[in-house]
């Protein structure tokens, strides 16, 4: 089964973090304070710089905290999936907050992060619709899309949700 960290335990992280764990996978949430990853049920609570134990990376966090992520984390990044559902906002302005010539934040992280394989998902969706696997009655879909073809797989459909991209668990 695939083994899954994820950075954040906002609502974001803790819904991908419990889709994982009830698709039987081994979930790592890091997050700075770690009271807060170890009130996801089942999963490995873990603070900021401890090493990742997750062969999928999901970076559930603001856009600008995906900088000291890649800083600090970035040689165990290396062979990785990495899963970007920031969407880069200055949420001050509501403006893009994307450097110029830069077209998204996944294409930002992948330069970052040559070695990895990048994904941009779960940006679109929102975690009251991934925990409960459905949207307006009909099964949550989670968009996927990346440049790595061995990181973006055939649709797998489960009972709860709609995925384009094998590394996503079942439910």
């Amino acid at each position: 089964m695939t083994s899954i960290t994820v950075f954040g335990s906002g609502h974001i992280g803790a819904a991908v973090a419990g889709i994982g764990v009830a698709a039987g996978a081994d979930v790592q949430v890091i997050d700075r304070d770690k009271a807060k990853a170890a009130a996801i049920p089942g999963v490995t609570p873990s603070v900021w710089s401890e090493e990742i134990t997750g062969d999928i990376v999901i970076l559930a966090l603001p856009y600008p905290a995906e900088a000291s992520v890649v800083d600090e984390y970035g040689a165990q990044l290396a062979g990785k999936i990495v899963v970007d559902p920031s969407n880069p906002v200055d949420f001050s302005t509501m403006d893009l907050a994307l450097p110029q010539g830069v077209h998204s934040a996944a294409e930002e992280l992948a330069a970052k992060l040559p070695d990895s394989k990048v994904i941009k998902a779960f940006n679109t969706d929102f975690a009251a619709t991934l925990v409960s696997g459905t949207n307006d009655g009909a099964p949550t879909t989670v968009m996927a899309a990346s440049d790595s073809e061995d990181a973006k797989k055939p649709c797998k459909p489960s009972s709860r949700a709609q995925t384009c991209a094998s590394w996503m668990p079942d439910r």
